[in-house]
């Protein structure tokens, strides 16, 4: 997803426009509603967020331990969120590079469990 690419590179705006392109072609997308609708929070676009946190959370179920890290990651869940990534580490779904440069976990990153889990 270039949106990925985009938003951890900063560039919030185009990442934002590429999440929503890639629902308009395939709205049950699932990655791409859960990262629009942390983008969305991260912007402080509260009430657009709360419009995608639903739909989000119903592809989340389905989603891999990571991904499910991610979005309860997102949604503020810190425990819940470190609990699937421990797991989802041991199973090899995501190197510990990139969970430390998931802006999904961005929220995290200061947790003292985080920094054990990552070996910072």
């Amino acid at each position: 997803m270039r949106g990925l690419v985009y938003q951890t590179r900063g560039e919030l705006e185009a990442a934002l426009k590429d999440y929503r392109q890639a629902l308009e072609l395939q709205p049950d997308y699932g990655l791409a509603r859960m990262s629009l609708f942390g983008l969305l929070k991260k912007m402080g676009k509260a009430t657009d967020a709360g419009k995608h946190e639903e739909l989000a959370r119903s592809f989340a179920e389905d989603a891999s331990e990571y991904n499910r890290a991610c979005f309860e990651s997102l949604c503020g869940n810190d425990e819940e969120a470190l609990d699937l990534l421990e797991i989802a580490l041991e199973k090899r779904q995501s190197s510990k590079d990139w969970a430390r440069q998931d802006p999904d976990l961005e929220n995290l990153r200061d947790n003292l469990r985080f920094i054990i889990l990552l070996g910072e």
